[in-house]
């Protein structure tokens, strides 16, 4: 008997939970909001809102979701929004890495330019290339800065001379700042990147010779 009302019980237990299931995918595609900004409390078949404590410090105020202060602090829900959609935007930044790498792996020059990177022969090239620079970028020296680096860069793109992917003349040492400003003056200058054009530009093989990357960035 006590099996009886036990196995009973569990399916009483499961039918409810799939019953507050349906009701929260139900009420989610109706309202359109997210599955965290409403909570649903089955008192009589009442849905009410789900609430929070206020952010601030010390501060016990009752808020509705999805604001996170109250009114008495309601100044800073502008300034906590924003650094949730910068959250966001980086994990959008994340998603749309992936899909690059996805595309990237359709186009056969892309695929092969992406195995020479992560493979032991470039590894072992940047390595020479990073005792012979001292560490320290090589754009930034050219134009009276010092600042260290750790990224093995083609002067002459891969793109551009993929036969020159392993001379040491067309390797210098960046840094993150620089070579992420030469990467978008390249796309410029050579037309390189994903879905552009290569362009019939004059390749500039010395270091002194290219502008400063970093002039514009603040």
């Amino acid at each position: 008997m006590r099996l009886e009302l036990t196995a009973r019980n569990r399916n009483d237990f499961a039918n409810r939970s799939y019953r507050v299931r349906g009701s929260i995918l139900l009420l989610y595609f109706i309202t359109g909001c997210r599955m965290g900004s409403l909570l649903l409390l089955m008192r009589g078949g009442a849905i009410l809102p789900m609430t929070g404590r206020c952010r601030e410090p010390n501060c016990h105020a009752v808020v509705i979701r999805p604001l996170h202060y109250c009114t008495k602090h309601a100044d800073k829900e502008a300034a906590y929004q924003a650094s949730r959609e910068r959250w966001t935007n980086r994990n959008d930044n994340s998603k749309r890495y992936k899909d690059y790498d996805r595309m990237r792996s359709k186009d056969p020059f892309k695929a092969e330019q992406h195995k020479f990177y992560q493979g032991k022969q470039w590894r072992s090239i940047r390595e020479i290339a990073l005792r012979r620079d001292n560490y320290l970028c090589q754009y930034c020296l050219n134009h009276k800065r010092v600042r260290t680096g750790n990224i093995g860069d083609h002067i002459v793109p891969y793109e551009v001379e993929p036969e020159n992917r392993t001379n040491l003349a067309n390797i210098a040492i960046a840094c993150s700042k620089c070579h992420t400003a030469k990467t978008k003056w390249e796309q410029l200058y050579y037309g390189t990147g994903m879905g552009n054009k290569l362009k019939n530009a004059i390749p500039i093989r010395n270091v002194k010779d290219l502008p400063d990357f970093q002039k514009n960035i603040q």
